[in-house]
């Protein structure tokens, strides 16, 4: 259907490929104007004066437009319910008040919220509805709305927004997002008072949230956070959710407050190389805290290893400034990487096996871990495998000597091995025993991590 420009349409007659009535009263007359297909390439400002001019003074409750084209639109003090289906939208703004709205498959340019001060807040006003389309720019501004907010509920295509801008703005119902992508996003100083959510939504280049509270539920449930997570100075006062959520660059929480739990459970991508780099150990320690709140001792154990990587992590920075310190967190990570990794233990014991058992006939073997080291990290860079690689190493060298048996590797594999076994050899004895039960212990709590109650 081809548009037509709105100067040359005569808006007090109704056309049927441009202009129709919509649901009627059950005395005929109709409760809402349907405009289709046209292009307003002026200015149109909406208040009731101006509307009622427009069309020819009948009573309507609602407007809607399908497939119409705007340059700017204005918003004053509107009570009508507004409906926007498959347009194209240059610049919206809503001011002082408005009665709701529902945008359908819409592509804007600016939507903005400034100065909605709307005062009658025990009126139920229609909800504000955006399903699917694209916005380049959401701006809410110093703004109290006491209408529930719902972005793309219940709708199977994505909502993409390039910007979104919160700040000094007050929500007194629910404000709830769903299924979006959100270049940019960046919330300051507002209050949530009701429901507060992220269902299902992608933010991709920035995410920061500074000094707003949430009085009621918040959620960011099965998120995807490409761009680090950032929460500043935030009050939860009820649950906060992250349920299966990803966080590929890291999350902030050092300066958050949370009166009740906080639900990571089944939260990925915090422990990746990336993630490590951007998450501080303080907010490791109260993502752990809160797994310890719930009983859940195998989540709580896995953030308290990472807490402990990133203190670690802290050292390496100065590592001679607390040499002790760092030599102990050194070794924990390496054996077991924090009591997490039983397998990299019992390879280190089968490694200590290996070597002992070579030392054991001659020191001149010491000239194997060179050429050992240099064939495994031409292999891998995984810690574990180089480890197997060096393991492999020796067993091959203690396989074709004549003067070793590979039963040997099982015997220096035991703590209670004689002193006789080492050819009286005290130093050989006290490294191997003293790496063995440390060895032996990180081991077993890295076992008792995943079954303790």
């Amino acid at each position: 259907m081809d548009k037509i420009d709105s100067s040359k349409l005569n808006l007090s007659e109704y056309k049927e490929n441009y202009i129709e009535k919509g649901s009627t009263r059950e005395d005929g007359k109709a409760t809402q104007k349907i405009f289709k297909n046209i292009v307003f390439s002026e200015n149109i400002s909406f208040d009731d004066k101006k509307i009622l001019s427009k069309i020819n003074n009948e009573e309507f409750k609602s407007l809607a437009f399908k497939n119409c084209e705007f340059k700017n639109i204005e918003i004053l003090n509107c009570q009508y319910a507004l409906k926007f289906v498959n347009c194209s939208l240059e610049n919206m703004l809503l001011k002082h008040s408005f009665n709701g709205m529902i945008l359908e498959d819409c592509t804007i340019g600016d939507l903005f919220f400034v100065s909605c001060q709307i005062s009658d807040a025990n009126k139920n006003y229609n909800n504000m509805q955006i399903v699917d389309g694209k916005i380049n720019k959401f701006e809410i501004k110093n703004s109290s709305i006491p209408m529930n907010i719902h972005i793309n509920h219940d709708s199977n295509k994505r909502l993409e927004i390039a910007n979104l801008n919160i700040t000094n703005s007050i929500f007194e119902k629910d404000f709830s997002f769903h299924n979006s992508i959100i270049e940019n996003i960046k919330i300051n100083n507002c209050d949530f008072n009701s429901l507060s959510e992220f269902n299902e939504c992608e933010f991709k280049k920035k995410f920061d949230l500074s000094e707003v509270t949430y009085e009621g539920l918040t959620l960011f449930d099965d998120c995807v956070f490409s761009a680090k997570a950032e929460f500043k100075y935030i009050i939860f006062e009820k649950l906060i959710s992250f349920r299966g959520s990803k966080f590929f660059t890291g999350l902030n929480l050092d300066y958050t407050s949370c009166e009740k739990e906080m639900n990571f459970f089944s939260a990925k991508e915090l422990d990746t190389d990336n993630s490590k780099q951007e998450t501080s150990q303080e907010t490791y320690r109260i993502i752990k805290h809160q797994f310890e709140k719930l009983g859940n001792k195998i989540e709580a154990n896995k953030y308290h290893a990472l807490e402990l990587d990133q203190k670690r992590r802290e050292l390496e920075k100065e590592p001679t400034k607390n040499w002790k310190e760092y030599l102990v967190f050194k070794f924990h990570d390496l054996s077991s990487e924090h009591s997490t990794n039983w397998f990299r233990a019992l390879l280190w014991i089968l490694f200590i096996a290996s070597a002992t058992s070579l030392l054991n006939q001659s020191f001149w073997f010491l000239l194997l871990a060179p050429i050992a080291y240099f064939v495994s990290t031409k292999c891998n860079d995984i810690l574990s495998f180089k480890i197997t690689v060096q393991i492999l190493f020796y067993v091959i060298v203690i396989v074709i000597h004549p003067n070793i048996n590979i039963d040997d590797i099982f015997k220096f594999m035991s703590i209670i091995t004689k002193q006789e076994d080492f050819n009286c050899n005290y130093f050989l004895m006290t490294v191997n025993k003293v790496s063995l039960g440390y060895l032996y212990y990180q081991f077993l709590m890295s076992v008792r991590k995943d079954t303790r109650k």
